[in-house]
């Protein structure tokens, strides 16, 4: 009898490590699926808003919340931690305009009507519970991209 449980007890030693690795690799397969679901509508959201204001990025200083690509997404995505990122950049305006400028020439040609602008959004404060699933799979970390044409 005593030895049955000795060896019940070295059984469940040696299991236990790999059903909390599959239970935590479980959790955070969900976690990455939400998050991975808050960013494409996060970028989506953006997208929305560069497509009739392309140059409204958080990277040109000279736009504020609510008026940037940045804050929609925050706001849909529900994360102030979310970074936004476009191509073409805005980063080296000088102006944030309200209304499309005359995109033919100057800083605001990349921002043309019929272009296209490419916004991502990542999480890069996300962390796994398990961070030997992000050492082994470094795909998990979430990211979405979105392209529309410029109206």
């Amino acid at each position: 009898m005593a030895g049955e449980q000795g060896a019940a007890l070295i059984e469940f030693a040696i299991l236990a490590p790999v059903l909390l690795l599959l239970v935590f690799v479980t959790i955070d397969v969900g976690r990455v699926f939400r998050v991975q679901e808050q960013l494409k509508n996060a970028a989506w959201e953006a997208a929305n808003y560069a497509q009739y204001y392309p140059w409204a990025q958080g990277s040109n200083g000279h736009c504020q919340a609510p008026n940037t690509m940045d804050w929609h997404a925050q706001q849909e995505g529900g994360h102030t931690d979310f970074v936004v990122t476009a191509n073409p950049s805005a980063s080296a305006l000088a102006t944030c305009p309200t209304a499309n400028p005359e995109a033919a020439n100057g800083a605001f040609a990349p921002f043309a009507s019929g272009n296209n602008i490419t916004v991502t959004v990542s999480a890069p404060n996300f962390k796994l519970l398990t961070t030997l699933a992000m050492n082994i799979l470094p795909w998990l970390a979430p990211k979405a991209s979105v392209t529309v044409k410029i109206q």
